[in-house]
């Protein structure tokens, strides 16, 4: 009985602990739903498979730049990015479980023009475990 009266507890506390972020699908949030979500603790962007989004990857410090417009990045799964003040992005693969996203991968290739080389920044979204499985699939893709 007592074991019971314990879990019972336990599982009110962690479900009034549970968060209730809001969770806004990026690709047809409005401009007032962005804002509002900009001011919250904690917001779970929802990406849907075959949603294609602006990414706009800027730069800054050592070198810098931008692109003068965006590039567009399709979604190749669900899944969620999770913004929380002041603390890293995490990734969602599944809207339960956090964890830290991706890997980076940075290669030097020649330009396209012939002339000198051009840096390729290569960022995977997922587990970081599955990065080196899933460029090897897309290099096998490629050729």
């Amino acid at each position: 009985m007592n074991r019971w009266i314990v879990w019972t507890a336990l599982s009110l506390i962690v479900m009034g602990c549970a968060s209730k972020a809001p969770r806004l699908r990026i690709a047809t949030a409005t401009e007032a739903q962005l804002r509002e979500a900009n001011e919250a603790k904690e917001t779970w962007y929802f990406f849907q498979k075959g949603d294609v989004v602006p990414f706009v990857p800027s730069f800054y410090g050592a070198g810098m730049g931008a692109p003068e417009s965006a590039v567009p990045i399709q979604a190749q799964r669900d899944f969620y990015l999770v913004f929380r003040r002041n603390l890293p992005v995490m990734l969602s693969l599944d809207g339960k479980r956090r964890f830290e996203p991706g890997s980076t991968l940075l290669l030097v290739t020649p330009s396209a023009s012939g002339r000198g080389g051009q840096v390729n920044w290569i960022s995977f979204i997922g587990r970081p475990a599955d990065a080196e499985k899933e460029l090897e699939a897309l290099m096998t893709r490629a050729q």
